[in-house]
C-alpha cells in the first residue's frame, strides 16, 4: 500500500507535465502564428506600397500616352504640310519647265526671225547692187 500514494502522485506528475507539454506546444503555436501575423503585416505593407507603385505608374502611362498622342497629332500635321510643300514643289517645278520651254520656243523663233531678217538684208542688199 506504500506505493499506492507513490503511483498516485506520479500519475499527478504525468498529467502536469502532460498539461505542461500542452501549454507548451500552444505556445510554440502562438509564437508562429505571432510569426505569421508579422509576415503577413510586412507583405501586406509590401504590397500597400507596390499599389502606390503601380498607381504611379499608371498615372505616369498616362500622361505618356497624352504625350504620345500629342506628338502624333503634330506627326500627322507635319506629313500633311510635307504633302502640301511637296505637291506645291511639283506645281512650281512644272511651271518652271513650261516656262523654260516658252523661253527656249522664244529663242528659236527669234533666231529664226534673226536669221530670216540676215538673209533679207543680205538679199536687199544684193538687189541695191544688181
Amino acid at each position: 500500500r506504500k506505493s499506492w500514494p507513490m503511483h498516485r502522485r506520479v500519475g499527478r506528475s504525468n498529467k502536469v507535465d502532460n498539461a505542461h507539454s500542452g501549454i507548451q506546444g500552444l505556445l510554440e503555436q502562438v509564437e508562429e502564428a505571432v510569426g505569421a501575423i508579422s509576415q503577413l503585416d510586412t507583405t501586406r505593407k509590401g504590397l500597400a506600397e507596390a499599389g502606390k507603385e503601380l498607381e504611379s505608374a499608371a498615372l505616369e502611362a498616362t500622361k505618356v500616352e497624352g504625350r504620345l498622342a500629342a506628338l502624333q497629332k503634330a506627326y500627322s500635321t507635319l506629313a500633311a504640310e510635307h504633302k502640301g510643300v511637296l505637291e506645291e514643289k511639283a506645281k512650281t517645278e512644272d511651271t518652271l519647265n513650261n516656262f523654260r520651254t516658252l523661253v527656249a520656243e522664244a529663242r528659236g523663233e527669234a533666231r529664226a526671225a534673226e536669221e530670216s531678217w540676215t538673209r533679207d538684208q543680205k538679199r536687199s542688199k544684193e538687189a541695191q547692187s544688181a
